[in-house]
């Protein structure tokens, strides 16, 4: 018996378009597989839709994230990772597309070397050729540098996701800290898969899209998640702990630009608690000064173009 895969796929008002996600999945030439779909809140018809998917084909699953789990892709990832049967498990988006032998290259790639992880690529469905390089000798770094690992990449052995959840409070670069939280506290065999087996649109209508780019919450969620790659950087090389303190520093202007200096203080400090970089600190502490100084004139003007991206 070929071993179980499991798919959990947040939703929420996608009706007009998850449709093409499950139609991928149901032409999977790997069959033995359950789909998860745990609807975060929809407003639109995707309960009747997937009520029909789930008649139609039993091992399609569906189900309201419980009031126990916040609202946001995180909880529905984590309560679907609850409810999941698999071998292996993998997180998907229901606004992408599988290409129909993803889950048979995946689960031969991961049996085959024995690892605990297979990374695969995606191609972005307004730009087929558009691939990231998957070249790379350590996972973390990988990902620090790059930026690019995301959960429909990603095909795992249950044991090795299983003691970790997705933090539901954040509201931005979850994937990104749930990663970093990862692969930087345990080690993580791994194979690379070049070939694209996803596609992925790019649009601004996502889960964590109901969130306002400049909101406190989001500010706070890519602080904590920047903040967090600090702890797990120490041991890489330099140029890789460079990037992690250009990519806090980003963050911490961020904070600065849209008002939140409470939580600019409150992460330069835990920085000043985590790291030795005196030079750092005292740079953020002018900088602060330097942006009361200059919010109203040119100088503000060359802080925003230099500094947020």
């Amino acid at each position: 018996m070929k071993a179980l895969v499991s798919i959990i796929i947040p939703t929420y008002n996608r009706a007009h378009i998850i449709g093409e996600t499950l139609d991928s999945i149901a032409n999977q030439t790997y069959s033995n597989w359950e789909c998860i779909v745990v609807d975060d809140g929809s407003s639109d018809n995707t309960k009747s839709l997937l009520e029909t998917y789930c008649s139609k084909d039993k091992r399609f699953q569906y189900y309201a994230r419980p009031k126990n789990h916040l609202p946001g892709g995180n909880g529905s990832r984590n309560f679907g990772l609850k409810l999941s049967r698999g071998e292996y498990i993998h997180w998907f988006d229901s606004d992408d597309i599988m290409k129909p032998n993803k889950l048979e290259l995946c689960v031969e790639a991961i049996e085959e070397n024995k690892k605990d992880l297979v990374v695969c690529n995606f191609s972005i469905l307004q730009s087929e050729t558009k691939t990231i390089n998957l070249e790379f000798d350590n996972l973390l770094k990988f990902l620090i540098t790059d930026g690019t690992i995301n959960t429909p990449m990603c095909f795992f052995r249950k044991e090795v996701v299983e003691g970790y959840a997705f933090n539901e409070t954040l509201v931005r670069s979850q994937e990104f800290e749930f990663f970093t939280r990862l692969f930087g506290s345990k080690q993580v065999s791994y194979s690379v898969i070049k070939e694209p087996l996803s596609e992925i649109r790019s649009h601004e209508d996502s889960i964590t899209g109901r969130f306002e780019k400049g909101n406190k919450d989001t500010i706070a969620s890519m602080l904590f998640a920047k903040f967090s790659a600090i702890k797990y950087a120490k041991d890489l090389d330099v140029e890789t702990k460079n990037i992690v303190n250009i990519n806090f520093e980003k963050a911490l202007w961020k904070s600065l630009i849209f008002r939140h200096k409470k939580l600019y203080w409150k992460y330069l400090n835990l920085y000043t608690r985590e790291s030795n970089d005196i030079r750092f600190v005292k740079r953020m502490r002018l900088n602060i000064l330097a942006h009361l100084f200059f919010k109203f004139n040119r100088g503000g003007q060359f802080i925003r173009k230099y500094f947020i991206h």
